[in-house]
């Protein structure tokens, strides 16, 4: 059975961070509905309800609905998966294609220690469409890679997974929320990247 990686990237002005969750897509499916049915009943206004129930938003969760972040988080917690992510320290200007660059970079650390045969990737799309095409063309000729491409996180709910466990593994490593990453801590491994 195919496993899926989910990938998306968040930093700040310090850091710059790569992450993919490698999960069975059919028990995330199920674990989605799941959480989804269990915070139906929560008090929130139906605008907030409207806004989250179409997609789970780091930005959202992390301000305004932290207790829906954790019940999202610990809802992986009984399937398996595993989480991997690596960082890259900015120390100069940061510019487009030099992030371009750097997340090419980080994405092909993750695939390289993966080691999962059968592998499909999907990874949240981005505006520059010959960026996809670089990253499709880089990552397909591994042997364990299947398939690779770009998606929206309505359609694909790992990138919400996946968005939330990078801003968690962000507010871990600026040093201002460990609770979020503490959660998924043990299913985690950082990948060095040595420049």
């Amino acid at each position: 059975m195919a496993k899926v990686l989910y990938v998306d990237e968040t930093g700040n002005n310090e850091f710059f961070i790569v992450a993919g969750l490698l999960v069975n897509d059919d028990e995330l499916e199920l674990c989605y509905r799941q959480f989804k049915h269990d915070i139906r009943n929560y008090r929130l206004s139906s605008k907030d309800k409207q806004k989250l129930f179409t997609e789970f938003k780091s930005t959202m969760l992390d301000r305004h609905f932290q207790k829906i972040k954790v019940k999202m988080l610990k809802s992986i917690e009984n399937i398996d998966h595993k989480i991997f992510w690596c960082k890259w320290i900015i120390n100069r200007h940061f510019d487009q294609s030099l992030k371009e660059e750097i997340y090419l970079k980080l994405l092909l650390s993750i695939v390289e220690n993966v080691n999962e045969s059968d592998t499909v990737i999907v990874y949240d799309w981005f505006k520059n469409k010959m960026f996809e095409d670089l990253i499709n063309r880089s990552i397909l000729g591994n042997e364990d890679i299947l398939d690779i491409k770009s998606g929206d996180s309505q359609k694909y709910h790992g990138l919400q997974y996946i968005d939330n466990i990078c801003s968690a593994i962000r507010l871990k490593e600026s040093g201002m929320n460990n609770n979020f990453h503490d959660i998924i801590a043990d299913k985690m491994t950082m990948i060095d990247i040595f420049d």
